[in-house]
Parts: structure tokens; C-alpha cells; sequence
């Protein structure tokens, strides 16, 4: 049986799967714990930020049973702060048809207490950093090795047509051999009557005389 092979779009979607898998899986299980404690629509987002610890946003519609802005927004900022797996500078959280609300980590901490063990290991800039760190190696690799694959198929061929064509080989030309004499009645004619009739053959030389005209005296 045949292995499949893993080729270099799927080396790379597995990298960066792996890079950020810790925040794909922080985001499904928040939802997943919002939608649980009553807050419909939940969806969480998150932002790196340069220097800094990258940001988290929580979209919720409201909870029934809880009045105002600032019930709500405590409540979704509880539920992120137990849940969510990635330190954050900032927390902003929109509930739909009340307003927005931003949280500071020490606010936060002052608020609801240390994170729950290991949630604040990675900062959620560098699993993003980290995430486009391997795309951008994965693709510096394809365009790589496509510039050596384009480079040995361009010396194969080279090499391929020098064999089939050697030195000094030329084509014959269209219609097959060359024909070392022309074919019969396409000689050139002489121009006028040949051969000349009577009388207007060239006058011959006078005998005794060497060519180029009578000998010097001494």
C-alpha cells in the first residue's frame, strides 16, 4: 500500500495549525462556555498588538436575567478570565443593543483574582507571531525549491537537445535531401543563339605571335 505523501501546502497547513492551535482551541471553548452561561451570539476574537500581550474581544447578545451594561460585561469578562488560554493586555467586551466595555489585565486581576494555572503561560502576540513566522518560512521554502526544480528541468532539457542535435548538425530543409545538381531544365541559358552562326565567331590570334603582343627588341 502507497503512503500518502505530505506535499509542501500541506507541510505548511500543518505548521501553522500546530502554531496556532492553542488560540483556535481558546476561542472555540470560550464561545462554547459563554453560549453555555447564557449569552447568545457569543463570539470572541483576538488581536496582536506590537510591544504588548495582543488584545481579546467577546461579542455577546445580552443574558436574561441581568440589568445593564456593566452586570453584563462583568459576567462575559469572568467567563473569558477562567476560560480563555492566552495572557491579554486588554479585554473589550460588546453587548448588543447596551454599549462596549474594556478591561485591563490589573483590572481584571484586582477584580476576579489570579488566572487559573497555565492560562497566562503564552501571550496570545507571539502564538500570532509565531503563526506567521511559519507561513512565511513555509512559503521561502516552496519558492526555493520551485527555483531549483525550474533550474534542473531548464539544464535537463539543454542537455537532452545536445544529445539528439550534435555539433555541426544542421536541419535538411523542407521537402526532404538537399539535391546536389539542379533538376534537368532548369540549367541557365546562354544568352543570344549558340551555337553562334558563321562569321561571328571571336577573330583568332595571328600565328606567331606570343600572347600578350609582339617580342621586345633588346
Amino acid at each position: 500500500m502507497r503512503r500518502p505523501r505530505l506535499g509542501l501546502a500541506g507541510l505548511a497547513l500543518v505548521l501553522l495549525t500546530g502554531a496556532a492551535c492553542s488560540l483556535i482551541s481558546s476561542q472555540v471553548s470560550t464561545d462554547q462556555a459563554l453560549r453555555a452561561d447564557g449569552f447568545a451570539n457569543a463570539n470572541v476574537s483576538i488581536g496582536a498588538t506590537i510591544g504588548a500581550d495582543g488584545t481579546v474581544t467577546a461579542t455577546v447578545s445580552p443574558k436574561p436575567g441581568l440589568d445593564g451594561l456593566q452586570a453584563q460585561s462583568s459576567e462575559v469578562a469572568s467567563v473569558v478570565w477562567t476560560h480563555f488560554r492566552g495572557r491579554f493586555d486588554r479585554l473589550g467586551v460588546s453587548v448588543n443593543g447596551l454599549g462596549r466595555q474594556d478591561f485591563t489585565h490589573d483590572q481584571l486581576v484586582s477584580t476576579l483574582g489570579p488566572r487559573p494555572s497555565g492560562l497566562d503561560d503564552q501571550s496570545v502576540t507571539s502564538e500570532l507571531n509565531s503563526g506567521v513566522a511559519v507561513v512565511g518560512w513555509a512559503v521561502a521554502g516552496f519558492v526555493i525549491v520551485f527555483l531549483v526544480a525550474a533550474v534542473l528541468l531548464v539544464v535537463f532539457l539543454v542537455r537532452r537537445s545536445r544529445r539528439r542535435h550534435p555539433p555541426g548538425y544542421a536541419a535538411w530543409p523542407p521537402g526532404g535531401y538537399p539535391q546536389p545538381w539542379p533538376p534537368q531544365g532548369s540549367w541557365p541559358q546562354p544568352q543570344g543563339q549558340w551555337p553562334p552562326p558563321p562569321g561571328q565567331w571571336p577573330p583568332s590570334p595571328p600565328q606567331g605571335s606570343p600572347p600578350g603582343g609582339p617580342p621586345r627588341v633588346p
